[in-house]
């Protein structure tokens, strides 16, 4: 069984102890030394575990009463190192722990793969894959003008499409998103959902509504990851980041199970409304692994 202390501290006269972040927590997902962790300090999900099947977790820290200090914190910081600390001897005997380091100005793969344009379009097909190396589907969103203030409203859909071997739809994600004017505020509400096709469309599907109050306007980037209990992702301008989760679904372990048949997919983005393209522009990029 996994445990762990999840923590933030902050040092300097400028901070008391009651600033300080601490949480205890169950690590369910863990049964042995086989995974990878990732610390992101900007990110309201600060520790993010991945196992070796590919599901990958994050153990949040956004819900602290002193995260927003954190971040007016990290305004000043410039330069980080990480410690690794244990009391026990000769651990290295029993298992091999190493890390490396993502900076943002990184030369990384997936930062030179170039945007394509897209809108009321089809992706190209991608694959043959294999579970857990699922791709990575990315819409970019680049407002010009100020579109809710012109139209009122607009909703966008966004789908995964998942294959079989023999080309057979075996399933979908589908992420609408509602953009409304409210009082002079730009209000995002969305549906988020998943179905299931064919031979498998008597499972339930899962349908939840949240409001996406972390967005603005259209200026964001937003990540489908069909693999992962945190489905649908975005980042701001800013450099934040949010997850939409489908773990909690009851039929999230039936969808699991369907993508261990899935080798194909496509991305799908529509919009009833004309000219969209004139407000903001539309882009998407695939990571494969």
């Amino acid at each position: 069984q996994f445990k762990a202390r999840k923590r933030f501290y902050f040092d300097g006269p400028s901070w008391d102890e009651d600033s300080n972040c601490f949480q205890s927590l169950e690590l369910y997902y863990l049964k042995d030394f086989n995974f990878e962790m990732v610390t992101s300090v900007g990110s309201e999900e600060m520790f993010q575990f991945t196992t070796p099947n590919g599901e990958r977790y994050s153990e949040e820290m956004g819900d602290c009463s002193s995260y927003s200090a954190w971040q007016e914190m990290l305004k000043e910081a410039q330069s980080a190192d990480m410690g690794i600390l244990s009391w026990q001897r000769d651990l290295a005997d029993y298992f091999t722990t190493e890390y490396n380091v993502r900076e943002l100005t990184d030369d990384s793969t997936e930062d030179k793969t170039e945007w394509t344009p897209i809108f009321n379009s089809t992706s190209n097909m991608v694959g043959p894959f294999h579970s857990p190396n699922f791709p990575k589907f990315s819409l970019k969103f680049t407002q010009h003008k100020d579109l809710i203030k012109a139209l009122e409203s607009c909703n966008l859909h966004v789908s995964i499409n998942l294959y079989s071997d023999k080309g057979t739809r075996l399933g979908y994600t589908h992420f609408i998103i509602y953009a409304n004017l409210m009082a002079e505020e730009v209000n995002f509400t969305a549906y988020k959902r998943f179905y299931f096709d064919g031979l498998l469309s008597a499972i339930q599907i899962c349908s939840q509504y949240v409001e996406l109050y972390y967005l603005k306007d259209f200026n964001f980037e937003m990540v489908t990851s069909v693999g992962s209990e945190e489905m649908f992702q975005f980042t701001t301008p800013n450099g934040e980041r949010y997850s939409e989760e489908m773990g909690d679904c009851s039929s999230y372990s039936a969808w699991q199970e369907m993508l261990k048949e899935a080798q194909s997919a496509d991305m799908g983005i529509l919009s009833w409304q004309r000219d969209l393209a004139d407000y903001f522009t539309t882009e998407y990029k695939i990571r494969e692994f």
